[in-house]
């Protein structure tokens, strides 16, 4: 594999100056470098793929192993689906399918996931910083989670180097702690960072002019439709929901026009999840799939949730990952339905409110 080079190198000195790594808790690769700052190994990678749509022909991803041995049963899968709901932020919770590993010999692991893409003449600093950000919460998350994950899934936690000999052990860990949540962690009482700025609103002023979403909003929430089928995927984004571990921030919530039983709906979402990782689909991927119990008959829905901390507010990023969201409708619809043809959303909506 040849060295990084161009943007691709561009971006992973800038993840590692972000970070300041230490040359004792870190390692360069050809494709980008390792990192331990506490007691969960990160990984940083970065591809390039010629054969891209303009824009998408560089990926960066993030990694954080957490825990492995992850059992493929039902009660795992379930725990797993209440951490993801309540614990979810900018990355993914990912775990290979059922038998995806098995014939290889391989042993399944839950893993923390956020990627963006990017060009080499095109360098969207928005999408870079909140990589940087998201990445960096990753380690702070499975330090604080991943004890009590592991437990709750019947999985063990993989805590690295396994013999817990990394250069400045204990004490580099409890820095890196302090450090981080000084970052995340605001005054649990403080409001949304994107509550009364004007941002939303203005974004659904921008939305509003696409005959292809129909949106409703105002400064503090925002509510889009596009067509799913014969249906709507809806996208909300909200202000007033809190993290029990961040706080305030803006929530953004994808929900499928899909209802399946709770297992069925767990496990499509953890396929979900397992494809966007994987694959090479152009859209940065912070946050989860998740099943959700909406349905009165006792079905679960579908949803792709993303929450971002008050530490993560500046302008224009609550567009970007609007947009990023209505994308992934119809990559999702594409990848996983895909002989369902979509209706025209204003046909839709004529039936719904009979003109």
């Amino acid at each position: 594999m040849m060295p990084l080079q161009g943007a691709g190198l561009k971006v992973a000195e800038h993840l590692a100056r972000r970070w300041q790594l230490d040359a004792a808790r870190s390692r360069w690769r050809n494709d980008g470098f390792d990192w331990w700052p506490a007691d969960y190994l990160v990984s940083v990678r970065i591809a390039h793929n010629p054969g891209a749509v303009p824009g998408r022909r560089w990926r960066a991803t993030v990694d954080t192993r957490l825990a492995g041995g992850y059992p493929e049963g039902d009660v795992g899968q379930l725990s797993l689906d209440g951490y993801k709901r309540t614990f979810g932020t900018t990355h993914g919770w990912i775990v290979p399918p059922r038998g995806a590993l098995r014939d290889a010999g391989g042993e399944p692991t839950l893993t923390f996931h956020s990627s963006i893409y990017f060009d080499d003449d095109e360098f969207l600093e928005d999408w870079l910083s909140l990589l940087a950000c998201a990445g960096l919460f990753q380690p702070f998350s499975a330090q604080d989670h991943a004890a009590i994950v592991a437990g709750g899934t019947g999985s063990v936690p993989l805590r690295y180097p396994e013999d817990g000999q990394a250069a400045g052990g204990a004490e580099a860990a409890a820095s890196f702690m302090l450090s981080a949540a000084e970052f995340f962690v605001p005054p649990m009482t403080a409001p949304s960072g994107w509550a009364g700025t004007g941002e939303l609103a203005e974004l659904t002023r921008y939305l509003s002019g696409s005959d292809r979403v129909f949106v409703q909003g105002d400064d503090t929430r925002v509510s889009a439709e596009v067509a799913f089928g014969d249906s709507t995927a809806l996208l909300q984004i909200l202000t007033e929901l809190t993290h029990p571990a961040v706080g305030a921030g803006l929530g953004l919530r994808l929900r499928l026009p899909v209802e399946l039983p709770s297992m069925d709906a767990i496990q499509l979402a953890d396929r979900m999840n397992w494809e966007e990782a994987t694959s090479w689909t152009g859209m940065a991927m912070m946050g989860n799939w998740v099943a959700s119990d909406r349905a009165e008959d006792g079905l679960s829905g579908i949803d792709h949730v993303t929450f971002v901390p008050n530490a993560l507010c500046w302008e224009g990023l609550a567009g970007n990952l609007a947009l990023s969201m209505l994308a992934r409708a119809e990559w999702v619809r594409r990848a996983f339905w895909p002989d369902i043809q979509d209706r025209p959303l204003s046909d839709i909506l004529r039936d719904r409110f009979g003109r």
